[in-house]
């Protein structure tokens, strides 16, 4: 959503949303990634859901750690492999050793989950930089009413993916956001939020 400043000619935008946009980038922040295959679960049975590692329980990264375990029912890897992710903070304005944050993480993660060996229990991994991400903090702080939305001041214009009244992060909120977008250029209401968030 942010890149709409870079898309599109500033007299086209009115004042108000641009600055909109502008603080909502200010407020963004960056996510590291390491994402892999894994031969043996990180918990005893993967819950499907993202585990928060607070910053009091790490050493090497002054970050709180996302994990992700995709659950074996979403056939995201071959029977008796399965899918692991671990996401932290980054600060951009420092310099990024890419080998040495891994380094770091992996140092983190095996003294939380000790029966599961880092360097022999992955099949592959990689790592990735996301540069605008909404942190727990931002999502917080701009849950709801104060999130951009999926419509646009340009004439029909919207934006889907991630942006709008979240109702989870990453690939859910981007098929929330997407519904959101399809609910306001077809008029038909697609989700109660008020039925969802008593849930």
């Amino acid at each position: 959503m942010y890149f709409l400043l870079d898309l599109i000619e500033e007299d086209k935008i009115p004042p108000d949303f641009k600055d909109r946009l502008e603080k909502g980038k200010e407020e963004a922040t960056s996510l590291f990634l390491i994402i892999g295959g894994a031969k043996k679960p990180l918990t005893r049975k993967p819950i499907g859901t993202w585990i928060l590692i607070p910053r009091s329980e790490v050493k090497k990264v002054n970050s709180y750690y996302l994990i992700y375990e995709v659950s074996p029912e979403l056939k995201q890897a071959p029977k008796g492999r399965y899918v692991l992710s671990i996401a932290i903070l980054v600060d951009l304005k420092k310099p990024l050793n890419k080998e040495k944050l891994v380094k770091d993480i992996i140092d983190d993660m095996s003294n939380i989950f000790q029966e599961f060996n880092f360097e022999k229990d992955w099949d592959w991994k990689t790592a990735v930089l996301f540069p605008i991400v909404d942190g727990i903090g931002r999502t917080i702080d701009w849950y709801w009413e104060k999130r951009i939305g999926s419509e646009t001041p340009i004439e029909n214009l919207y934006v889907a993916g991630d942006s709008a009244q979240e109702l989870s992060s990453g690939v859910d909120g981007c098929a929330s956001s997407a519904i959101f977008a399809c609910e306001k250029i077809t008029g038909e209401k697609l989700i109660d939020l008020n039925k969802f968030y008593q849930i």
